[in-house]
């Protein structure tokens, strides 16, 4: 008797679903001055100025499959989710992608302009420094992979006097080829896969301005930040 190769393989992936298990980045952010300036008043009059800021950032990412599951052909899935920035208690929204069949990385760039403008008064004898600050939340997170596969293979089989063509479903077919990370279903006939990714990037998250009050050279006065 013997049992040939399967010779045929009707299957589909379907039921796409990624997540972040742990939503929460504990990451400190970092500040970077994207615009300086100065305004100085050596009047005896307050100055009253209006300053403005429009200066662009880059937020970068990149997603990898680190355990997928082979297919016939590729499959790319889009999805977002919801990062917590903890230390300073934002909530962004990320999208991303993923390809469940190979080891892609997928590396993205987006640019975003953040303006920012605001009414400053210098007292007589100061300089104002203003700074134009923009705050950027770095991140590094693991990321599910599931989707639920169903289908049946074709193989041959033959013994003594006779000879014939068997059908053998999609999880016995996983089971034999010891493809971690699948849980069959009761029925048999479909199955549940579970694989791994890894998201990371950088994202600005807000900016702000930060000022601070000198005496002019040669002046008396007190340093003021605010």
């Amino acid at each position: 008797s013997g049992l040939q190769a399967h010779t045929g393989n009707y299957g589909r992936i379907y039921n796409y679903n990624m997540s972040v298990p742990d939503p929460i980045v504990t990451d400190n952010p970092t500040n970077a001055a994207m615009a300086r300036g100065t305004t100085p008043n050596p009047t005896s009059q307050p100055i009253i100025r209006t300053i403005s800021f429009n200066e662009t950032l880059t937020d970068s990412q990149s997603t990898a499959t680190e355990h997928g599951i082979t297919a016939g052909a590729e499959v790319t899935v889009k999805s977002e989710a919801g990062l917590i920035f903890a230390k300073v208690g934002f909530e962004v929204k990320v999208s991303f992608q993923y390809n469940y069949t190979t080891t892609n990385t997928y590396t993205t760039e987006t640019s975003r302009s953040w303006t920012d403008s605001l009414q400053i008064t210098v007292p007589p004898g100061y300089v104002t420094e203003h700074t134009f600050i923009v705050q950027t939340g770095p991140y590094s997170k693991n990321v599910v992979l599931e989707a639920d596969i169903a289908g049946h293979g074709w193989f041959n089989y033959s013994a003594p006097g006779y000879t014939g063509t068997g059908i053998v479903n999609i999880t016995q077919v996983l089971y034999d080829n010891k493809v971690p990370g699948v849980t069959p279903y009761p029925d048999n006939f479909y199955a549940r896969f579970r694989g791994s990714g890894k998201l990371e990037g950088k994202m600005g998250l807000q900016s702000f301005v930060n000022l601070v009050e000198r005496p002019l050279l040669g002046r008396a006065g007190q340093v003021r930040e605010y």
